[in-house]
């Protein structure tokens, strides 16, 4: 069982086509997918399994990609820590997962997390800037995007992928050979429970 983070620079970078490359690219692997959101709106933790596969919703998005199963996570600004529990029983009960936020990286450790650059974007979230020695590789739809990286990004292995596919080979490879190396679970120990 194997966990990939997806987090991203900013709003719009990218992180659901990301992911929905991925996980069409690597269906064998059978992925659970999680979308965790923060919204001013929300009082508490709402957590929530998506039923129909389509093109509108990021849940929705995932299932048409071919993850076996897809849930999103709503919180409160500030409120994550609260959805950890619930994320991390999912997480128990997937065969691989993938969770697109960079929030989460400051409760979770999981086997693979990815930084998506856009090169429209501004600066970094300050979630992700804060979560820097989490990341593990970067992907951005233009070299460009990975130009202006952040000092502690620069050495990490870098994808460019097309914005039609948001996919390639390479970073299909190197998911593949990560997750086979790090599979222990090390997102449980020590985690937030």
């Amino acid at each position: 069982m194997g966990v990939v983070v997806v987090g991203g620079q900013a709003r719009d970078a990218g992180k659901t086509s990301v992911m929905c490359g991925l996980i069409a690219a690597l269906c064998e692997m059978q992925w659970t997918a999680v979308k965790v959101s923060a919204h001013g709106h929300s009082t508490g933790v709402e957590v929530r399994e998506e039923t129909n596969a389509g093109d509108g919703k990021d849940s929705e998005r995932y299932l048409a990609a071919g993850a076996v199963r897809s849930y999103y996570i709503s919180t409160a600004p500030g409120g994550l820590w609260r959805a950890m529990p619930q994320l991390l029983d999912i997480l128990a009960a997937a065969r691989n997962a993938m969770v697109e936020s960079g929030s989460v990286l400051e409760y979770l450790r999981p086997e693979l997390a990815l930084a998506v650059l856009s090169p429209a974007a501004g600066e970094m979230k300050a979630s992700l800037q804060r979560r820097c020695d989490r990341i593990d590789a970067v992907v951005s739809t233009a070299a460009a995007a990975l130009n202006g990286t952040l000092e502690e990004l620069r050495a990490k292995p870098r994808f460019v992928v097309p914005p039609t596919s948001y996919g390639s080979e390479e970073l299909n490879a190197f998911v593949r050979t990560e997750l086979r190396d790090k599979t222990n679970a090390p997102w449980m120990q020590g985690a937030f429970r």
